[in-house]
């Protein structure tokens, strides 16, 4: 996606050259720097919590066990 987003920078309409930037530069940070570190950080600082599990929907789920 970073590739279709950077070749619209090729366009002759200014405006299409700095969507596809903009998009190009977005999408390459949230690829790094958000799932590769904001994301783990924030579900280790979350602990336990970060696997809560509401009660309504623990008892609408199955139970399946694995042998």
């Amino acid at each position: 996606m970073v590739a279709v987003f950077g070749s619209f920078v090729t366009a002759s309409m200014l405006e299409v050259k700095q969507i596809g930037f903009a998009l190009a530069v977005a999408l390459a940070l949230d690829a790094t720097v958000v799932r590769l570190l904001l994301v783990p950080t924030v579900m280790r600082l979350a602990g336990r919590a970060n696997w809560w599990l509401p009660h309504w929907l623990d008892k609408g789920l199955p139970r399946i066990d694995v042998d």
